[in-house]
C-alpha cells in the first residue's frame, strides 16, 4: 500500500464519526439524569440511584418513592422500494408506556439502605395494518421487558458504600 493511502486510511479512520446505537433500549430511568447526559452516578441523590449507583441510596434518609413513565409514539411511513411503486404504509401505532418505580428507606443514623427498583430498560412495539404489502404473517412487533432489582447498601466509610442486590428479569418476545 503506499503511503498515500496509508495517510488517507488513518485519515478516515480517526475522522470517522461513532456511533451509539441503543436501538430499542431505554437507558433513561430519571428525567434529572437524563438531563445531565447520564452523569448521575456520582451524585444519587434520588431513589432513581438503584438504577444508577446502588451504593449511593445510602445518602437518602427516611423512605422515598419516585416513579413516572416515558410514552413512546412512532409515527413512521414505510415506502415499499418496489419499481414504479407509489403506494406507502403508515404504522397503527398509538402511545406506549415504559413505566418505572423506584423506593429506597433508610432509618437515621442507620449504615443500611434498602431499595426496589422495578423498570422497563427496553420494549418498545410496532404494529402494522392489514394492507401492508411487505406482511406475510406477523402483523406486530412487540418486546416486553421488565427488571425487578432489590438492593441491599451499606455505608461502610464517610466516602465509601457497597450495594448488592440480584435483578430479576422478565422479557418476551
Amino acid at each position: 500500500m503506499s503511503l498515500s493511502k496509508s495517510i488517507a486510511t488513518l485519515l478516515l479512520t480517526i475522522t470517522s464519526p461513532s456511533m451509539f446505537a441503543l436501538g430499542f433500549r431505554l437507558a433513561d430511568q430519571d428525567a434529572e439524569a437524563t438531563a445531565r447526559g447520564l452523569a448521575f452516578a456520582a451524585t444519587a441523590d434520588n431513589p432513581s440511584a438503584i438504577y444508577y449507583n446502588p451504593a449511593g441510596i445510602t445518602q437518602l434518609d427516611g423512605t422515598r418513592i419516585l416513579t413516572g413513565s416515558y410514552a413512546i409514539s412512532f409515527r413512521e411511513k414505510v415506502t415499499p422500494a418496489a419499481a414504479g411503486s407509489s403506494s406507502f404504509t403508515n404504522t397503527n401505532q398509538e402511545f406506549q408506556l415504559a413505566p418505572h418505580l423506584f423506593i429506597t428507606t433508610k432509618a437515621k443514623n442507620s449504615p443500611f439502605a434498602f431499595g426496589l427498583g422495578i423498570y422497563s430498560p427496553y420494549g418498545l412495539s410496532v404494529e402494522y395494518p392489514d394492507n401492508t404489502p411487505f406482511r406475510t404473517t406477523a402483523r406486530q412487533g412487540k418486546i416486553v421487558y421488565v427488571a425487578i432489582n432489590p438492593v441491599v447498601a451499606w455505608k461502610i466509610h464517610q466516602s465509601l458504600s457497597l450495594a448488592a442486590g440480584p435483578s430479576f428479569n422478565y422479557g418476551s418476545a
